[in-house]
């Protein structure tokens, strides 16, 4: 395979050669090193074969001793076919400006991947990667991936990690802000402990600070649990200040009202569909349809984009946009009230397990009522959950030991 293509790239002859004599024209070629490819013979005296370029030139001069004629029957490979279209101006011409446009386009940056991960405000990520050089069409030979990288750390102080590698013309960013990372507590910081919902109090850990309240005490949402402040546990003792650490679990009563209708919208696709292509050129969009966009109630919209590129590592300006429609009517279904119920009943139980810091939902009743078009649900949960909240309790101090006046 690689002979056959460099064959066609220095290009070869395939020739004929006529004679009495092709034994002594074989060995010629044989002597000074000519290369005959695809060799037939066809009678005795009539012979074709395939030679390159370089060594039919050579060929001819030896042609005198070999008592034989040669007759090239075809040129094949680029050298004949660059010579056929050699005053083709024109063809030349745009074959160098698309070589020339194929470099320019190629040596510029056009396409930005970012994978965050955490709470990162993209706006602003892609602000200071624009004003650290990181924008599309930068040219490649002024990027610099560890200085952007250092000027988007600096100006985005919450970021825990950034990374700016480049494959081709396509930069690449890894931008971590880990949100969900435990919160260092520092416990020399002065805290309490408050209840974070109204319940009746079933179990105590307390590991630090001084319990204000018991097993068994009914307490109000904000109410305080434990203190920091430990009162003095003798007559000569100070007592101290400290952070405050406790699990503390409740029996809690929540409850919860959800409305919804019972008739709801749907749509059915009937079928019907059209597509729309457009090419966007850097930023000039050119329809490849007339008129403009379907818009409006009975059409369902995609978009999809495609940008030109060869490999993964070269893109070029130029995207090919694709819009899909699709036909739809909107019918009206009402739903029985049992299923609408269980469905809210569902989502209720999500809802308040979401809002629990650590617990269980042991029993649930509800009653459902309907009015109008719609269903309304009264739940009401007996659940069994952490009520601590950690609350600052800064600028406590130890009240003053009082001594008894003995003089007289």
């Amino acid at each position: 395979m690689i002979i056959k293509l460099l064959s066609l790239l220095f290009g070869y002859v395939r020739i004929t050669i006529r004679g009495s004599t092709i034994e002594r024209f074989l060995n010629v070629c044989i002597k000074n090193e000519i290369k005959l490819h695809k060799i037939e013979r066809k009678d005795e005296i009539c012979m074709c074969a395939s030679v390159s370029i370089y060594d039919f030139r050579r060929l001819l001069h030896y042609m005198g001793r070999t008592g034989c004629h040669v007759h090239i029957t075809k040129k094949i490979g680029l050298p004949f076919f660059i010579y056929k279209l050699r005053k083709r101006y024109a063809l030349w011409f745009g074959t160098i400006l698309a070589v020339l446009l194929f470099f320019a386009l190629t040596s510029c940056i056009w396409v930005i991947d970012i994978e965050a991960s955490g709470d990162i405000d993209l706006v602003e990520l892609r602000k200071n990667l624009n004003d650290a050089g990181a924008y599309t069409g930068a040219p490649i030979y002024f990027i610099d991936e560890t200085k952007i990288a250092q000027t988007v750390r600096f100006n985005m102080k919450t970021l825990d990690y950034i990374s700016v590698s480049r494959l081709g013309n396509r930069l690449i960013i890894q931008a971590i802000n880990d949100t969900d990372a435990p919160e260092i507590q520092d416990d020399k910081s002065v805290t309490g402990i408050v209840a974070s919902y109204d319940g009746v109090i079933t179990k105590m850990d307390v590991k630090g600070g001084y319990p204000l309240v018991k097993v068994g005490d009914a307490v109000l949402q904000g109410d305080k649990l434990v203190t920091a402040l430990t009162p003095p546990t003798t007559e000569q003792g100070t007592g101290h200040i400290g952070h405050s650490i406790a699990s503390i679990t409740a029996d809690t009563l929540r409850t919860e009202q959800s409305i919804t209708s019972l008739t709801r919208l749907k749509k059915e696709y009937t079928g019907k569909t059209k597509t729309q292509f457009a090419i966007l050129i850097g930023n000039f969009r050119i329809n490849l349809y007339i008129g403009t966009g379907i818009s409006g109630i009975g059409w369902e919209k995609t978009v999809s984009e495609n940008q030109l590129h060869i490999g993964e590592g070269t893109y070029f300006p130029i995207k090919i946009i694709r819009q899909d429609y699709k036909k739809y009517n909107v019918t009206e279904i009402t739903y029985s009230e049992q299923a609408i119920e269980q469905e809210m009943l569902e989502n209720a139980k999500a809802r308040l397990k979401n809002t629990m810091i650590s617990g269980e939902i042991n029993t649930i009743s509800y009653t459902s009522e309907k009015k109008d078009d719609a269903l309304i649900l009264n739940i009401t949960a007996h659940c069994t959950e952490d009520i601590a909240s950690e609350i600052s309790e800064e600028g406590l101090t130890l009240p003053e030991k009082q001594t008894e006046n003995t003089s007289q």
